[in-house]
């Protein structure tokens, strides 16, 4: 969304946050990322899969966040 999309440029912009982009479509936020520019700016961000109506798919995010990106 705009709000998202707005905030995760300004915590970039500044190059002090890792920015975390949790959604459904890993694809197509990609795809925003790549259209917003977010790699030519100063921070980071992962993108990873999520989706809130599963404890699986919560559980995964976690997972994967703190034993492979967070490294």
């Amino acid at each position: 969304s705009g709000l998202g999309r707005e905030t995760a440029r300004a915590l970039l912009t500044q190059g002090k946050y890792e920015v975390v982009m949790a959604c459904r479509n890993v694809n197509k936020m990609q795809e925003v990322a790549n259209e917003e520019g977010f790699n030519d700016l100063p921070g980071t961000y992962n993108i990873l899969p999520l989706d809130l109506g599963s404890f699986d798919s919560t559980r995964y995010l976690t997972f994967i966040h703190f034993h492979f990106v967070h490294d």
